[in-house]
């Protein structure tokens, strides 16, 4: 009975050794993944172009959508090559952004830096914008409507965090908005941005054929 105990412990060992051997081989294959992704990285991006991504990461809490837009913009400016944007995926940017440390959170995040405060503002800029932009997309394809300049400029100042990282600055669009001329310039800047133009719309009915026919009769 001693010996089969002793037999049976024996196998549980080797395959528990077994186990430790293989989830050894599974962090490192996953570390020097880690280490290709960030390689592939530093091969396309500037150093300036991978702390503005990291932050913008950060500040919207992980959303991958606004910084796959900003690495479009960026090939479509001829910055990023357009290969190398198609190695990067949503997947990678959020493991990318899960493995941050404390302190690396800390240091993207810190106001103290007049340089890191700048990327801040422009960060909360192009995330501001970018909400806005689907805004209006939402409004256009869903209701039909294009909001006019007065409601750009509310919905872009309400759009930025009231309670962000402070000592970033809020726009001067508050200032802008006291100037309709100003104001209305910063909207058609912002157009051209996004690629948003005016357009008229599509006449079509918008009460039902009962009705018109008895608006006709009458």
């Amino acid at each position: 009975m001693d010996d089969t105990f002793g037999d049976l412990e024996q196998q549980r060992q080797e395959v528990a050794a077994q186990l430790r051997r293989l989830s050894g081989r599974i962090k490192a294959k996953k570390r020097r993944m880690r280490s290709q992704r960030a390689r592939g990285l530093v091969r396309c991006l500037t150093s300036e172009m991978i702390h503005f991504m990291m932050t913008l990461l950060l500040v919207s809490d992980g959303d991958t959508a606004p910084v796959l837009e900003w690495l479009r913009r960026k090939a479509a400016g001829g910055k990023i090559e357009r290969r190398a944007l198609a190695r990067i995926t949503a997947e990678q940017l959020r493991d990318d952004v899960d493995g941050l440390s404390p302190a690396s959170r800390a240091s993207y995040l810190t106001t103290a830096v007049p340089e890191t405060r700048c990327r801040l503002h422009r960060v909360y800029s192009f995330l501001c914008e970018f909400r806005l932009f689907l805004w209006v997309v939402g409004l256009n394809v869903e209701k039909g409507v294009a909001p006019s300049t007065v409601d750009l400029c509310r919905r872009f100042l309400e759009t930025w965090p009231a309670d962000g990282v402070a000592g970033v600055p809020a726009p001067r669009l508050a200032a802008l908005m006291a100037r309709p001329v100003s104001a209305r310039m910063w909207a058609v800047r912002w157009r051209r941005r996004w690629g948003i133009r005016h357009g008229k719309p599509r006449i079509r009915t918008t009460v039902g054929e009962p009705e018109v026919c008895d608006k006709v009769a009458r």
